[in-house]
């Protein structure tokens, strides 16, 4: 197959999936291109499509937001097809490379969509932006050929929101097997005692990262437990502010800032994975924990409770600091720390690049045959 691929915002998830998305789609013999935005970009992204084998990788002046440069930038896309195509596919992921790609391949070539996470499950946004993005996507879905949610909670999100596509189906995102430290060489790398329990946050320090869930919990965690490390990987614009919550709240010595780390080495070191974000589509960081055997503790706007539950790899709950820190203690009981472990080595195994790849491939072949399409088990 010929299949391009458009992103906007080619950095952290997003990014690393569509790196991994293509390069596998390459690997397998198929014809790949990639356009992405020529300034949000990650140096994971640079390094990772670079070695990825596809056919062309280009980078293309694209507005981060809504803007009326939009029509020049489907304009751009559509000279691109015409002149490097035809493709079978076009697949734009998350909402401005959806837009791109389905306005642009009209009449030229099926349109794929991966949101990896609608806007409209951010629980921050005002009303009138939702109602934007609302019927934004309610148009675009009349001329999408397929929709592919990362989770089955973005599948039903999308649904109760009338995102009518012809197509849909659930493909979960993947990880690659990759050889990592042990838990006393991960601790030791990151400086983290050896002895205590270890809750870990990876991410962004930003609003939707919702690192201050984490932080309020901890009085009431702290408190049964006596003693506690929580270890923060990453950085961001709201540091400074979470900085001062802990120390209003009295948790700044159980707290270490880490700044920027390799996260998946950094899971390793933790008996814990804590996840207080506000919305996500289907985060990477979680596969990274389980991958690593550690249980996860998440919120229900991070799109993993099936898949906690269903494996028993953790626990998803509301956004309550008295729910989170319940739901914390239970996943450092000791007594329940085997069936947490071996729940997150099914949930790793169920959730491989290559299965994301292939049921990719698989659903492509189904939108251009234009043959009724199911959810892949």
């Amino acid at each position: 197959m010929r299949v391009l691929h458009i992103v906007e915002s080619a950095a952290t998830g997003v990014g690393r999936h569509v790196v991994d998305l293509a390069g596998g789609q390459a690997d397998r013999g198929h014809v790949v291109d990639v356009l992405h935005s020529s300034t949000h970009v990650d140096d994971a992204f640079t390094r990772g499509i670079a070695q990825a084998g596809v056919r062309r990788v280009v980078a293309v002046d694209l507005a981060h937001g809504v803007s009326l440069s939009d029509w020049s930038s489907i304009r751009r896309v559509r000279d691109y097809i015409d002149t490097h195509g035809p493709f079978d596919v076009v697949h734009g992921h998350a909402s401005k490379g959806g837009l791109l790609a389905r306005c642009a391949a009209r009449g030229r070539a099926p349109a794929v969509y991966t949101p990896n996470a609608f806007k409209t499950q951010a629980a921050d946004l005002s009303s009138a932006s939702r109602l934007v993005y609302r019927s934004a996507e309610r148009l675009l879905a009349r001329i999408t050929s397929g929709l592919i949610c990362v989770s089955p909670e973005e599948k039903s999100h999308a649904d109760q929101q009338g995102y009518r596509v012809k197509k849909s189906i659930v493909v979960p995102n993947g990880i690659r097997s990759v050889a990592l430290p042990s838990r006393s060489e991960a601790r030791a790398e990151l400086g983290l005692p050896a002895g205590q329990p270890v809750v870990g946050f990876v991410g962004r320090i930003a609003a939707q990262k919702g690192l201050d869930l984490l932080i309020r919990s901890l009085p009431v965690v702290l408190a049964r437990l006596g003693s506690l490390t929580v270890a923060v990987v990453g950085d961001g614009p709201l540091q400074a502010e979470m900085v001062a919550l802990a120390d209003q709240l009295g948790v700044s010595s159980a707290i270490s800032w880490l700044g920027r780390r390799d996260g998946q080495r950094a899971m390793c070191a933790f008996d814990v994975f804590a996840l207080p974000s506000t919305y996500e589509g289907f985060p990477y960081v979680v596969l990274e924990a389980l991958y690593a055997q550690v249980p996860v503790v998440a919120t229900t706007a991070c799109n993993v409770t099936s898949l906690l539950a269903e494996t028993g790899a953790g626990y998803a709950v509301e956004r309550a600091p008295a729910l989170f820190a319940d739901a914390l203690l239970d996943a450092l009981d000791p007594t329940c720390r085997p069936a947490l472990a071996a729940g997150c080595a099914i949930a790793a195994q169920r959730h491989l690049v290559d299965r994301m790849v292939d049921d990719t491939l698989a659903f492509y072949e189904r939108v251009c045959d234009a043959q009724p399409v199911t959810s892949i088990p």
